[in-house]
């Protein structure tokens, strides 16, 4: 069975639901992504998947192309060019079929910057998440950006994989596209959003509540282990949700030295509430795969998880 469904025969959605392995892995790409993109480079994530997505058209585009395609509100989009010109990477004009509106291009030292950048993310990415990964299953990987239309609710023609198919601009060091980075932080917060509405929590609170709920009692350091979660920030987690009633530490019954923490009733119920959202814009970003093809992308996401772990301990 191909890996890839044919054009026209895409599904609405996957198999592949929410899980803290995957959840993990896309939420700490996004997170470290950032803070690599703000050591290195003084940038922000999104000024980063703007500059991308603009190198891989290869070509002036609008603002409200660039609105369009990133998912972000004009009010976002427009500091951000605004910075990029300040630092020179960005030049504007007018449309020239409409003085009204403006058309924005990078410059050539622009071009030069987002490559060395993505350049970065992406020796990061492959040291963190993707340590003896088959490259020959990659393209697999790459294609969760496809997931990114599902989540618009439409494509934006000449950005993302059809700009890099057809510009033919993706070089050695550079394996990912614009649209990896958009889907990661589209996916994170819509995952925050359904949380935020629906329970009042924090996403790194429900990730405690649902690995509690799902592997019963656990010592606190293993659950920080196993989120890849600060202990400093994993302590004050804990104690909001003991304070609302969905978490109880108690001493562990066979060694009385430790503490451990275990889901109440309510919390059970509460961790299994967001889970149908959870699942839904979950499978809805990972559509277009045959079912081969989603068990390979999930055993990506263990491996992955698994990596993250062990560069997390060095």
């Amino acid at each position: 069975m191909s890996l890839k469904q044919e054009k026209g025969n895409v599904p609405a959605g996957s198999s592949i639901p929410f899980s803290m392995q995957a959840s993990t892995v896309i939420y700490e790409h996004v997170k470290r992504i950032s803070r690599f993109l703000k050591c290195e480079y003084a940038l922000r994530y999104n000024a980063f998947s703007l500059l991308l997505s603009m190198l891989e058209v290869g070509q002036p585009v609008s603002v409200a192309e660039l609105v369009d395609y990133l998912m972000l509100s004009r009010n976002t989009v427009l500091p951000l060019l605004l910075d990029a010109e300040d630092r020179g990477f960005v030049s504007k004009a007018d449309d020239e079929t409409d003085a009204r509106y403006m058309m924005c291009a990078l410059t050539d030292s622009g071009e030069a910057f987002v490559r060395e950048a993505c350049r970065g993310v992406s020796t990061m990415l492959q040291e963190t998440f993707l340590s003896a990964l088959p490259a020959s299953e990659f393209e697999l990987f790459s294609m969760i950006d496809r997931g990114l239309v599902n989540l618009r609710g439409h494509d934006v023609p000449g950005f993302g994989m059809d700009a890099r198919n057809g510009a033919g601009r993706n070089e050695e060091g550079e394996f990912f596209s614009s649209g990896y980075f958009v889907e990661w932080r589209v996916l994170v917060d819509q995952w925050k959003r359904i949380l935020r509405d629906g329970c009042g929590l924090s996403f790194d609170e429900y990730r405690i509540l649902d690995v509690l709920s799902g592997r019963g009692s656990m010592m606190l350091s293993d659950v920080a282990a196993y989120l890849c979660l600060q202990k400093s920030g994993l302590s004050l987690y804990k104690d909001n949700l003991i304070r609302l009633g969905l978490v109880m530490q108690r001493v562990d019954p066979f060694d009385a030295r430790r503490m451990v923490l275990r889901c109440t009733p309510k919390g059970v119920r509460v961790a299994s509430s967001a889970r149908d959202e959870l699942d839904a814009v979950t499978q809805k970003a990972h559509c277009g795969l045959s079912e081969s093809g989603e068990v390979v992308l999930a055993a990506w996401y263990t491996r992955m998880h698994s990596n993250l772990r062990l560069s997390s301990r060095k």
